[in-house]
């Protein structure tokens, strides 16, 4: 794995923004199509592949999110358009952990999420050049690159990432919007329409629950909560 020096999370599937507001009784709000926005996760709990995540104490709603993390090669700083790709060396699988009652609390007080989201972040064991994962775009130039989830092998999410409303240039463009994106930085997708079991209604993970993602471009990322 490359050495990872911070991570920017998007929200960029509109799919999966709807559905987790109607989740919590809200509409959607004009201001997300506006501009991709993000928060910064914890770069010390960054777990590997087949690495067992323990369950955290203070949250009994841990979920999953299904997203893609693209990996900054260079130093970028006011890039535009479609030249921001340029800054991407690779991908990876990521899975986002989150403790969806925390969240849920934390973003009552309009700031955050802090602790409902730096408990874990995952990366797949492979790690997969731009060249090959770029030369997978359609005619609309959103990347053809389907993905699943499985919990207990019991595919619970699935989704491609042609889906995306904001692609990997909109949101280095935000990002790198007067500050220096650096080799190392992680940009992550979001997460995929119905990848996460927030938006799928049914029970949340539990100790002893294995968790697996698999793309046929970027691999497995499998992990245990333990």
């Amino acid at each position: 794995m490359p050495y990872i020096r911070s991570v920017r999370d998007f929200y960029s599937f509109e799919g999966h923004v709807k559905n987790a507001r109607k989740n919590k009784g809200l509409n959607m709000i004009d201001e997300w199509y506006k501009f991709p926005v993000f928060y910064f996760s914890c770069t010390p709990n960054i777990y590997p592949s087949d690495c067992d995540i323990k369950y955290p104490e203070k949250s009994k709603m841990f979920d999953y999110e299904m997203e893609v993390a693209a990996v900054i090669g260079r130093r970028t700083i006011n890039c535009h358009g479609s030249e921001c790709i340029k800054s991407v060396y690779g991908f990876m699988i990521m899975n986002d952990w989150s403790l969806r009652d925390i969240q849920r609390e934390e973003m009552k007080v309009l700031l955050g999420p802090a602790k409902g989201k730096d408990y874990a972040t995952s990366f797949g064991r492979y790690f997969v050049t731009s060249d090959e994962i770029l030369s997978k775009r359609d005619k609309n130039n959103k990347i053809n690159l389907k993905m699943e989830t499985y919990v207990n092998d019991k595919l619970y999410s699935s989704g491609n990432l042609n889906e995306i409303y904001f692609s990997f240039c909109d949101m280095i463009e935000r990002a790198s919007e007067d500050v220096p994106l650096l080799p190392g930085d992680i940009i992550g997708s979001g997460t995929f329409n119905t990848g996460c079991i927030l938006e799928l209604g049914t029970e949340y993970l539990r100790k002893g629950d294995t968790v697996t993602m698999r793309s046929d471009d970027l691999g497995i990322l499998t992990n245990r909560v333990v």
